[in-house]
């Protein structure tokens, strides 16, 4: 309750942001929802930063901070998030979704690089924690707003709200999603765009933001509760798979939204189920008189299925991949997988050609499609974009795509095509790695369990920063064949290392796309099989990425620069396995570097606030 010891801080910190409020134009600030009035939590914004000599990581060197000297804190416009229990039908079916500002929404955040944004989370839930990470965001020196449950926080409770308070950088397409229980997969997610200093706020050129969603006929919780009832489906491991392919998602395609709007599906019991909405038939048209070109910022926000993207008719001409630029790759069609970004640039011209769709969302294996379709489509018109639908591999863990394509996952088969990173992106840091880490993939669909290292990832309550990393659960035996072992599995890296982490997936026939907080990494191959014992060929200008998706049966090098002090989750971003326990930490620094380098301030969330998890199915 408000006044009692536990909260002083709270109270202080309400205070200090009522000054900070002065100094700013409004922007510091504390949002309390009316149930505070009867004695909900309060939870302070946090994470302030001074109105002067911000502080930044420099990508080129070891602790070393680009200091923002004599330059007044710039702003972005606060953004707030209202999450809400309710129920969505977009193919009829309702099911239980997490609604924002009332409805199946969401919130686009946007900022200039540099810039310092507020966003205020409200939690409406009625009985369940949540949390927001902001996926891409290096958040040096604010590793508290991390956002991920166990790791740089504890959920917010239900009647509460947080502010998160963080730089814009680096810039490039990005998003934001819970990370606590099965949220995102739900609805709470949305768009995160960071533009370049060097735009001065105009983009070039036009943009539409495409956040691509897949939907499930039941809610993340039920589907989870049906995977781990162990009813396995066609695949070999027991995923959704059809025509001698290895599985492709935990769930079998339900639909596809394009801003949270449905698309139209044109296989699958749901033909004809879905209508066009207005939004999407705004998405690629209502250009500026005179527009030649416009980029497109593809998200894949996708919980389960990996996706093929395409405008029928059209040249995609990719020019970023996970926010950081490329030199200019002209395709017909793009591979994403969940937590992956794309930009790409579309000719108005060749749209305005095009008759029947302005987009088409595929399944990897060429079995499920949907569009968004310009008018009601004939049945020879349907036919045709069904025929023209095909397998992106031959067949999983095989990286044969066409050269037409933007293969993400396959980067040596897109290097050996002359993927490059554009000439102003951070280059491989010099030297040889001072070690090798390598983590090994397991898992299976029935039972259901998936596993990194023969250790099902186990996450600490208190958070591992509220506590220093001392809430850790220690690593022991399951009493069962597989996984062997169960706790939070922690890789200690000293700061300054450069280390090459090695991901085996050589074991399960599932793709698996791996998203590394804090940090973005350099991927220097990928393969089919066992991955080599010793360093491949390293690329004269490998690309930076912060999520890849590790072939099935396969294996990705990456080389990673510590430079970031904190606690840094390293997951599969299918919502599923990450809930199962395919997690692992990176703990770059020692305890003390890490609160030196990341100083909690004194408002920051309490675990000792709530008792146990308000999300049941929270790993």
């Amino acid at each position: 309750m408000l006044g009692t010891p536990e909260f002083e801080d709270d109270l202080e910190c309400a205070s200090s942001h009522a000054e900070n409020k002065k100094q700013n134009g409004g922007i510091g600030r504390i949002v309390i929802l009316a149930g505070v009035l009867i004695g909900a939590v309060v939870i302070c914004a946090i994470g302030t930063l001074p109105g002067f000599l911000l502080f930044r990581l420099s990508p080129t060197s070891d602790l070393q901070f680009r200091r923002l000297q004599n330059v007044q804190t710039v702003w972005a416009k606060p953004f707030t998030i209202d999450t809400s229990d309710g129920l969505s039908s977009p193919y009829s079916v309702e099911k239980e979704v997490v609604l924002i500002n009332s409805k199946r929404s969401y919130t686009t955040i946007e900022a200039n690089e540099d810039e310092v944004v507020d966003v205020t989370v409200n939690n409406n839930l009625l009985s369940q924690g949540t949390t927001v990470h902001f996926h891409g965001m290096y958040q040096a020196h604010t590793a508290w707003v991390d956002g991920v449950d166990g790791i740089t926080q504890c959920p917010i409770p239900p009647g509460a709200s947080m502010t998160y308070r963080f730089m814009a950088y680096p810039y490039g397409t990005h998003w934001w999603h819970s990370h606590d229980g099965l949220q995102y997969g739900d609805g709470l997610r949305g768009p995160l765009i960071v533009y370049p200093k060097s735009w001065k706020g105009v983009p070039p050129l036009p943009e539409r933001v495409l956040m691509i969603s897949d939907w499930y006929q039941e809610s993340g919780v039920k589907t989870y509760s049906t995977l781990l009832a162990k009813k396995p489906m066609p695949g070999p491991m027991g995923g959704d798979a059809k025509d001698g392919w290895g599985d492709i998602s935990d769930e079998t395609w339900g639909g596809i939204l394009v801003n949270n709007e449905p698309l139209v599906q044109l296989t699958g019991d749901l033909v004809g189920k879905a209508q066009v909405g207005a939004n999407i038939a705004n998405m690629l048209s209502g250009f500026p008189v005179g527009t030649t070109s416009v980029r497109l910022r593809f998200i894949c926000a996708t919980a389960s299925q990996m996706l093929v993207i395409s405008v029928p008719g059209c040249n995609l001409t990719v020019v970023a991949v996970d926010g950081r630029n490329i030199e200019p790759m002209s395709v017909d069609k793009i591979q994403c997988a969940a937590g992956d970004r794309i930009d790409a640039i579309l000719k108005v011209s060749e749209l305005a050609a095009n008759a029947s769709v302005w987009l088409q969302v595929s399944a990897v294996n060429g079995m499920q499609t949907a569009v968004a379709a310009k008018q009601t489509l004939t049945a020879a018109a349907s036919n045709a974009l069904l025929n023209s639908v095909k397998p992106f591999w031959s067949k999983s863990g095989i990286c044969d795509s066409s050269p037409a394509t933007f293969d993400n996952t396959c980067i040596s088969v897109m290097y050996a095509r002359g993927l490059k990173p554009s000439v102003d992106a951070t280059p491989l840091p010099s030297g040889e790695p001072n070690r090798k880490v390598t983590i090994g993939f397991g898992g299976n669909m029935a039972p259901y369990s998936w596993f990194l290292n023969d250790i099902k990832f186990v996450f600490p309550f208190p958070s591992l920063m509220n506590s220093g990393g001392k809430a850790a659960k220690p690593i022991t035996l399951t009493g069962e064949v597989s996984p062997l072992k169960k706790g939070t599995q922690i890789i200690d890296i000293a700061v300054g290392e450069l280390v090459d982490i090695v991901l085996d997936n050589s074991k399960t026939g599932m793709y698996h796309p791996f998203h590394l907080h804090g940090n973005g990494f350099w991927v220097i191959a990928t393969g089919e099989g066992a991955p080599p014992a010793f360093t491949p060929t390293v690329p004269e200008r490998p690309i930076e990425k912060d999520n890849q998706n590790v072939p099935a049966k396969g294996w990705s090098w990456l080389r990673f620069k510590a430079d970031n002090p904190g606690f840094w989750i390293f997951h599969c971003h299918i919502e599923f396995h990450l809930a199962a326990g395919m997690d692992i930490v990176l703990r770059v620094g020692t305890p003390e570097q890490i609160d030196e380098w990341s100083k909690v301030p004194g408002g920051y969330l309490k675990c000792p606030q709530m008792t146990s998890k308000t999300n049941g199915t929270s790993p």
